[in-house]
């Protein structure tokens, strides 16, 4: 719990650093290149460490430049597994059904891994429909409501002409390594 704490506290100086605050601007400049320069040191000691910096450092994390469908995408994953957890804790107390409800089809689908079978299950059965659910919305965004992939001949938006851009949005955010304590995006 402690180390959610100072994920949490760490995510407040970053944001402090971004508004201008020159003291947390001065503490990330020493703090990241000191982690840098000890992190093969850091690897030697401690294996935890190598293995979950080797696998986050290979990663394609979304940058500030990402598309607004990829954030609409990764949001929806989110709470999606969220739901997953509440019913899973909910399926094991008695009469939980009647404050919470089932939803057996999100629980059927497999954990969101880089594989086809999991990928597949997450594009059809949770993300594009909740897309679709919002297509008037989208249609109506800026960004997405122009891609010109989502225009059919007419210049009509057609969510469905985005099913394999949203497809390989899923795949991407499946392969990234599970974190716990920063939300990096």
């Amino acid at each position: 719990m402690a180390l959610k704490e100072v994920a949490e506290l760490l995510r407040v100086v970053a944001q402090q650093a971004q508004r201008g605050d020159k003291e947390c601007g001065y503490f990330l400049s020493e703090m990241l290149p000191m982690f840098w320069k000890t992190r093969d040191g850091l690897a030697k000691a401690n294996e935890s460490f190598r293995t979950s910096f080797s696998r986050m450092e290979s990663a394609h994390f979304a940058t500030a430049k990402e598309s607004p469908l990829r954030r609409m995408i990764h949001r929806i994953i989110n709470q999606a597994k969220a739901e997953r957890r509440v019913l899973e804790i909910a399926q094991k107390i008695p009469e939980s059904c009647l404050v919470i409800k089932p939803n057996d089809r999100l629980l059927a689908i497999p954990d969101l891994n880089d594989s086809e079978e999991a990928i597949d299950a997450w594009t059809n059965g949770i993300v594009y429909p909740r897309l679709r659910r919002n297509a008037a919305r989208l249609r109506r965004h800026p960004i997405i409501g122009n891609l010109k992939k989502a225009l059919d001949e007419n210049g009509k938006f057609q969510i469905s002409r985005l099913k394999p851009l949203i497809r390989q949005t899923v795949a991407r955010i499946a392969t990234l390594p599970p974190r716990y304590y920063f939300d990096i995006r």
